[in-house]
């Protein structure tokens, strides 16, 4: 099992993998900046660094409030982004040994919205 991003309103870890997990997660920091975003994908990548699996419980059902305005939805839509391609990066070595479909898939993500936008600036 290695789901690579474990859904933040239904995470639910092991509390011996939050606690070797924990001090990493709280001083993360990315080119010497400290890092506050996307905590379920941090933690999903720590988890699977430290050797655990992951798995996807598909019988859950969770209700959650949508942003309620444009502004407040392209917001969260850009912190998740942010969120995304900041992991992407991060956990690229680790995926490459362990997870090719998984880093196939995450760099598909990252690479395909920049050559799209070329390609589209190319034809005009």
């Amino acid at each position: 099992g290695k789901v690579g991003c474990l859904p933040g309103r239904t995470i639910a870890f092991r509390t011996e993998i939050l606690r070797e997990c924990i001090h990493e997660f709280m001083n993360e920091t990315f080119m010497g900046f400290h890092k506050e975003v996307s905590d379920d994908r941090s933690l999903t990548n720590l988890t699977l660094k430290k050797g655990y699996k992951t798995v996807m419980q598909d019988t859950s059902v969770v209700y959650t409030d949508a942003p309620t305005s444009w502004k407040k939805f392209i917001r969260q839509q850009l912190r998740w982004a942010e969120g995304s391609q900041y992991n992407n990066l991060k956990m690229t070595p680790w995926m490459i040994r362990n997870a090719p479909l998984m880093f196939f898939i995450y760099f598909t993500d990252m690479i395909l919205p920049m050559l799209l936008i070329s390609f589209g600036v190319n034809i005009f």
